[in-house]
């Protein structure tokens, strides 16, 4: 078998698309129409979702009518989330671990903190 390795910006550029895709991905799921997602969910005791108010689902993953879905976060609020969470070097080994090897093997994971800063500017104070 022979192998062709990948040049460094083809790498960067599969990083950058997976960091495009996860937060593409993370938007859609918490912009869902849910009870899970919703400011009409019924909390019990220990603030728990266990319903909605608003279309009078039962199921904490559907919602019985979507025109009564109310998000709970604005999708600008939710990239602003998502890239504050990508700046913890923790959370992205344990739950982005493909994002963490091109990292790593482009050798941006010894300086992650000014890849962050190039890519994402300065953190947004929330």
């Amino acid at each position: 078998m022979h192998f062709k390795p990948k040049t460094a910006k083809e790498i960067y550029d599969r990083l950058l698309e997976l960091m495009r895709r996860r937060m593409r991905r993370y938007v859609q799921k918490n912009m869902r129409p849910c009870p899970m997602n919703c400011t009409k969910a019924v909390l019990d005791r220990d603030n728990v979702v266990v319903g909605c108010a608003g279309c009078g689902s039962h199921n904490i993953d559907r919602c019985r009518r979507a025109e009564n879905f109310v998000s709970v976060s604005s999708k600008d609020d939710l990239v602003t989330e998502w890239k504050n969470r990508f700046r913890n070097p923790e959370l992205v080994l344990r739950e982005h671990q493909g994002e963490a090897a091109l990292l790593w093997t482009l050798g941006i994971w010894d300086n992650y903190e000014e890849f962050i800063k190039k890519q994402f500017g300065p953190p947004d104070a929330k």
